[in-house]
């Protein structure tokens, strides 16, 4: 009758991708506790790890319908929307990214998102303005200095030496 149990089970099932187990057990934990969030997480990741990605949305909605406003929630439902990408999904994850760093404002993921979405986009100056914020949270990340070159043809030292601010005074 604990929903803790079977939410933990669940969580030893996904460390050995065993999806369909994953999922019987999660869900026998939302059963028990309607609002266990935790469970409803980690059924929406074995959704996604399975392709159902469609599912994995459903049960994001129903976590922000019942007013989950947890930064890490609303920016993993944007990524999956991006992700899934079927009409308007890219800017409903946008918009929720947007929600998110005005929460936090310092939230890495979102801000490489949006600048992900931006670049996308065609808007090279506000990817890169997100990407050098990122940088200036994470100095040291390869990864986010391979991006900016990749963007703006300037090697990973001088772009490690570029600010955000002052990308702003270049537009």
């Amino acid at each position: 009758t604990n929903p803790a149990h079977y939410w933990r089970l669940g969580n030893i099932y996904v460390a050995q991708a065993k999806w369909d187990d994953a999922v019987i057990n999660y869900q026998k934990a939302i059963d028990l506790k309607v609002d266990y969030y935790g469970a409803y997480i980690g059924l929406a990741n074995a959704y996604e790890q399975t392709q159902k990605n469609d599912q994995a949305v459903v049960l994001y909605e129903k976590l922000i319908n019942n007013k989950q406003t947890n930064p890490e929630i609303l920016y993993n439902y944007g990524r999956l929307l991006y992700n899934r990408n079927i009409k308007g999904d890219r800017d409903t994850a946008q918009q929720i990214w947007l929600a998110v760093i005005q929460a936090q404002p310092n939230y890495s993921n979102a801000l490489y998102s949006l600048g992900l979405w931006n670049e996308t986009h065609g808007d090279k100056n506000a990817a890169l303005q997100y990407y050098y914020r990122v940088r200036d949270l994470n100095p040291t990340n390869q990864d986010i200095l391979k991006k900016i070159q990749s963007l703006t043809g300037v090697s990973t030292s001088e772009s490690a030496a570029t600010t955000s601010s002052e990308i702003k005074n270049k537009k």
